[in-house]
């Protein structure tokens, strides 16, 4: 309640909801699943004393596991489409060590913040636990029969999961309510001191305030995934990555667009998690403008993750092992699209993104980079030229075909790199913002000083942005005007 009341955003975090979703079903479940067993245990005869306090610890260990892992399946099965069944003894191993591993972390933190010489001693005792877990972790990934493949899976099937886990949690308690309700219904009961308990009494009285706090939990989150505020306005946003490309744009009648992934897979999730509702993960199109690491690098978990409708790729070969991987993957795939100068994808009615060059037609263009997909993103008087990594060559032979580079917003060539945006460029595209991504791991400098003066005179300081300052940006407009937010 506190986390979400700090940040209601958190909602999208796939951790949280996880973490959310084990905590209940351990809260819930854990007891009822220990007792019959820990039961059985303590009233065997044939089994010695102390065999049974033990045993009793890993039957509660296990039922704390199974809990965890009943509740959390739909949201694993959903979003990774697969669902571990080895995490209940694999759990079982490992969880009686993280006392250990936390309190010589603990002791590491403690020792090195007072003297350095005898730290390494005093890690070995978490460094020996820490290559326990990952001994037992690589074990149980290795055994035949690995994860069940749960690809599919809705919120209403998610949904119906959780209820039926409930009904069949508080199914005693449910058939005596609803008895005494019938009963009520036809004659009028009189209960004395010594009549049958009350519901909300004793322990049993928890269920229900259980009940009403998953409910009330669990109709925010689907509400806050069903429910979404309509807009007449284009979102266009600009990830801030370690480096590169990713930018994510939704048009007003909602479809969605992803251009490039950066160069971090995580991160590129999390970017995209960042701005879709909790649970849903539709990418309507998805579009790799080049093969390099910085845009392609994160595209292929989005589509192995992501519930991905068109990919228009670039075509352009590459030897790097992340182009292989991902040419690997879209290969014999019905949704691929291969990019071609002239090509309109109408996104709605109201919005369409022309591809304008794949490569250079009138100039000689020697550079690699030339060979991207340059787009440009219109709706109403608004338009948005994204150029990917095209250099000087490729900015000239825009100008010469003639084609119709003329935008609002500019996103800068290569990163603002020297060897992009010209002058003539600059003043054929005549932006009204540009917006440069790089990101603080960027190993070549980027953006160039010179590119940055020839901006801040064109446009002024405060209408070009770089996603390695601002972090990540987003442009909305309605057709006409232009809003900027960015994270700092």
């Amino acid at each position: 309640a506190i986390m979400l009341a700090v940040d209601p955003e958190i909602l999208r975090s796939i951790s949280f909801q996880l973490s959310f979703t084990a905590v209940l079903g351990i809260a819930m479940l854990s007891a009822r699943f220990a007792s019959g067993g820990s039961e059985w245990i303590q009233e065997n005869k044939h089994l010695p004393e102390f065999v049974k306090r033990p045993l009793t610890g890993v039957v509660y260990g296990m039922s704390v596991s199974l809990a965890a892992t009943i509740t959390t399946a739909p949201l694993v099965a959903f979003h990774f489409g697969e669902v571990p069944i080895w995490g209940i003894p694999s759990t079982l191993l490992i969880v009686p060590v993280l006392p250990v591993f936390i309190g010589g972390s603990i002791l590491v933190a403690l020792v090195g913040s007072t003297a350095l010489q005898p730290v390494a001693v005093t890690g070995l005792l978490a460094h020996f636990v820490g290559n326990y877990m990952s001994l037992i972790a690589n074990f149980f990934a290795g055994i035949p029969l690995g994860p069940i493949m749960a690809a599919g899976w809705s919120v209403s099937l998610i949904i119906g999961w959780y209820g039926g886990i409930l009904l069949l949690a508080n199914r005693h308690s449910i058939l005596t309510r609803l008895r005494r309700t019938v009963l009520s219904a036809s004659t009028t009961l009189n209960f004395d001191s010594n009549g049958p308990t009350n519901l909300w009494s004793g322990r049993r009285g928890l269920i229900f305030p259980l009940i009403a706090i998953w409910g009330i939990a669990s109709v925010s989150l689907v509400g806050f995934v069903a429910t979404g505020t309509a807009s007449a306005d284009l979102e266009v946003t600009f990830f801030e990555t370690n480096r590169g490309d990713m930018i994510f744009v939704e048009t007003p009648a909602g479809v969605r667009l992803l251009v490039d992934g950066g160069d971090d897979p995580k991160r590129a999730v999390r970017n995209l998690e960042s701005v879709l509702p909790p649970l849903d993960r539709r990418i309507d199109v998805l579009l790799s403008t080049h093969p390099d690491a910085d845009h392609l690098g994160g595209l292929q978990q989005i589509v192995e993750q992501f519930d991905v409708g068109t990919i228009i790729d670039s075509g352009v070969p590459h030897g790097s092992k992340i182009y292989e991987s991902w040419e690997r993957l879209i290969r014999d795939d019905d949704r691929v699209v291969i990019a071609q100068s002239g090509m309109t994808v109408a996104l709605d009615n109201d919005v369409r993104l022309t591809v304008l060059q794949t490569n250079c037609v009138a100039v000689q263009c020697p550079n690699f980079n030339d060979r991207g997909v340059v787009a440009r993103l219109e709706f109403g008087e608004v338009s948005f030229l994204l150029t990917g990594d095209m250099t000087t060559s490729g900015e000239a032979d825009l100008i010469q075909t003639g084609q119709p580079i003329r935008s609002t917003v500019l996103k800068v060539g290569h990163h603002g790199s020297r060897t992009s945006t010209t002058q003539q460029f600059l003043s054929a595209v005549d932006p009204a913002l540009a917006i440069i991504t790089t990101g603080v791991k960027n190993p070549f400098g980027h953006p160039d000083e010179e590119v940055i003066a020839r901006l801040y005179d064109q446009l002024a300081p405060e209408a070009t942005l770089v996603t390695r300052d601002r972090g990540t940006i987003t442009v909305t407009t309605n057709g006409t005007r232009l809003w900027v937010e960015s994270e700092r």
